[in-house]
């Protein structure tokens, strides 16, 4: 499995407009794209320093099904959207075991990839 995790910086506070903008375009792509096995957004919980103000994260089976959502139109669409209130985006790819459900808090391993959620 493949994670994609993306991290935003907005260039300014953005309006209930823009917000609301960002999660439309986002939910979409949500349920646009095939190949997503999993696909969360949402804004920072201001719990740390060092933070970004927005996070995406998209799971797939493989890199092949993640060209195939990072070419999809609809992410064209969000592309539009985001890239005009951003003054920074930052993003990783990385492997994560295959999971059949959620860990429970105990069995969380002591590596990064795994130990946050």
């Amino acid at each position: 499995m493949l994670r994609h995790v993306v991290l935003l910086t907005w260039d300014h506070a953005l309006n209930d407009n823009e917000r609301a903008d960002v999660a439309r375009v986002l939910n979409r792509l949500g349920e646009k794209v095939p190949t997503l096995r999993d696909f969360n957004h949402g804004p920072d919980l201001m719990l740390g320093p060092g933070r970004a103000d927005y996070a995406i994260v998209s799971d797939f089976d493989d890199a092949d099904d993640f060209w195939v959502y990072s070419k999809h139109p609809e992410h064209d669409v969000v592309r539009s959207v985001l890239r005009p209130l951003c003054s920074a985006q930052k993003s990783a790819q990385f492997s994560m075991p295959e999971r059949s459900s959620r860990r429970s808090p105990g069995d969380l391993t002591t590596t990064s990839q795994t130990a946050y959620r």
